[in-house]
């Protein structure tokens, strides 16, 4: 964990995109076809650097200086799209609200698995071994975390749901109203201000 002046950029953008979702102006910036090259062009320099300059000199360097911050738009543009897209039924979007549903896990094991794999002799044979290792870490890290979300997040939210049933739905509006004890009528609601007579 970071101090906030360390992830100020991150939170920034972050506060940037919403602004812009909630003035409507996201479909009319981010939809044009240079910020989709730019988006690409930066997830891939972002993955290039690590790859190439991990343990050297300027490792540090770049990460502390604007690694971060091509990580942080490059995301951005991940979650527009998400925006976007919210409500189509795709198989590539099922597949990435899946990924979702176990987010918290995968982020829970990936850095105690890509200890692990970083400690397999067999990535120091190949060209890039860091950037081996973050593939490999990677896709591990999400099967690892989809299955501790089946076999623990999931059972362990259902007891919670059946111990200490939630008033409120996931969103915070009212939950379906309780049945009135036997032999007391709840209170008459009220017709709409339209219906009063």
């Amino acid at each position: 964990m970071k101090n906030t002046h360390h992830r100020i950029d991150a939170l920034f953008i972050g506060a940037a995109l919403a602004y812009l979702h909630w003035q409507g102006t996201t479909s009319r910036l981010l939809s044009q076809p240079v910020w989709k090259v730019a988006a690409i062009t930066l997830t891939l320099t972002t993955f290039l650097l690590v790859a190439l300059t991990g343990g050297s000199s300027i490792d540090r360097f770049h990460k502390v200086t604007w690694l971060y911050l091509l990580v942080s738009l490059a995301t951005c543009y991940v979650v527009y799209g998400a925006l976007v897209w919210q409500g189509r039924s795709h198989a590539l979007l099922k597949g990435l609200a899946s990924v979702g549903t176990a987010s918290y896990c995968i982020y829970l094991v990936h850095i105690p698995v890509y200890r692990v794999v970083a400690k397999l002799p067999f990535f120091q044979s190949l060209p890039y071994p860091l950037a081996a290792k973050v593939v490999f870490a990677l896709g591990l890290a999400i099967a690892v975390g989809f299955i501790m979300t089946r076999l623990v997040e999931v059972p362990f939210l259902q007891l919670r749901n059946r111990l200490f049933p939630a008033s409120t739905t996931a969103l915070g509006t009212p939950g379906p109203p309780e049945s009135p004890p036997p032999g007391k009528a709840g209170p008459t609601p009220e017709p709409p201000p339209n219906q009063i007579s």
